[in-house]
Formats: C-alpha cells, structure tokens, sequence
C-alpha cells in the first residue's frame, strides 16, 4: 500500500502505523497537532555520534520545557520544522549512534512506537522503526539506537551536497497505535562556512 500524502480532511484517529510506513516522499505539513501529545512526551536531550569514532556530532538540550510549550498548537509549522547541518563529511559515516532523552507524563506509555523516514527529494534513502513497549509514569526515559546509514554513492553525494535542505525527514510517534506526535526535518550537508 502507498501513500502519497495525507489528505487534508484525514482524521488523525485512522492515521496507523502501517499508513506512516507506506509513505513514500517527505509530508508537506504535520499530521498531527501539538495537543495531540496527551501523554506529555517531552523530548529532553538528543545527541548523536559516530559509532566507530565516538565523535559527538550534534548534542541538543531541552530539559526545561514546560507542558504549556510542548501543547502549544499556536506554534508555526515553520516554527515546528527542524534543520540540522552536518556538513558532507556526515555522508561518509558508516554507523551511527543516537540517543534520546524523554519524560512522560501521569499517564503510562504503552507500545511507544517510532517510524522514521529520510528522503532526498522524493527518494527514500532509509527508514528505522524503532519500538519502545513500555514508559512508567512520571519518568525519565533513555532510547538508544545504533544503526548503519545508508551507502551512496559519489554521485549521490555530491548531488545531496549541492542541495542544501533537500534531505528531509518525517518521525511519527504512536502509543498503542495512536499517532501522538510528528516531526519534520530538513538536513543540509554542504560545506561549514569558515
């Protein structure tokens, strides 16, 4: 089954997981609100690491975010959208190691679900699924994953390079197959600005 894209009158109950692994090129808007995040989910550290070197790549802290900042639907989808640089030496990493740190709210967290997709342009370039089965409530929460990034090729990369912003992503987040929350990115591995 492929999706395309989400129709605007979708309704966000019937939005599965199956449906976020069938998409095949980057969302052009969030399907869900900010306020669909009833479990208080808040995402409070990201870091990311070259697996064989140990090198830290990107170290983001978020650990005073409050519940109103969190449910904020008034938030700009431009002001939701993230973008990381990582310059073209990225695209030459084999594995990589992320880490993420969250707190849940008073409310248990069952079958706590990520699928991750990245794109160039309308091209897959990987996608990871990752399942976390259970958050006690009114915790702090750790989820590591190492995995292989995908194997391109020069042309590709150059490609890639001289595209800032053309890499995207889309993360959904499901709690009992619920869609609970959405992220987008955009990534820009051209050269660092001296």
């Amino acid at each position: 089954k492929k999706m395309e894209s989400l129709p605007t009158d979708a309704n966000i109950e019937t939005f599965s997981p199956e449906d976020a692994k069938a998409i095949d090129k980057p969302t052009e808007k969030f399907y869900c609100k900010l306020s669909d995040n009833k479990f208080l989910i808040k995402f409070l550290r990201y870091k990311l690491r070259d697996y064989d070197s140990g090198i830290i790549l990107a170290d983001m802290f978020h650990p005073n975010v409050e519940d109103e900042q969190i449910l904020n639907d008034d938030i700009s989808e431009e002001e939701r959208l993230i973008q990381y640089k990582f310059g073209p030496d990225f695209l030459d990493l084999d594995t990589i190691g992320t880490q993420l740190d969250f707190s849940v709210g008073d409310k248990p967290v069952k079958d706590f679900l990520m699928v991750e997709k990245h794109f160039f342009r309308e091209r897959i370039l990987k996608d990871y699924e990752f399942d976390f089965k259970f958050c006690i409530p009114n915790t702090e929460n750790s989820w590591e994953q190492i995995y292989q990034l995908p194997q391109l090729s020069e042309e590709e990369k150059e490609d890639i390079i001289a595209n800032p912003w053309e890499v995207k992503s889309d993360t959904f987040f499901f709690v009992e197959n619920k869609l609970v929350m959405h992220t987008r990115a955009m990534y820009d591995y051209s050269p660092f600005d001296l």
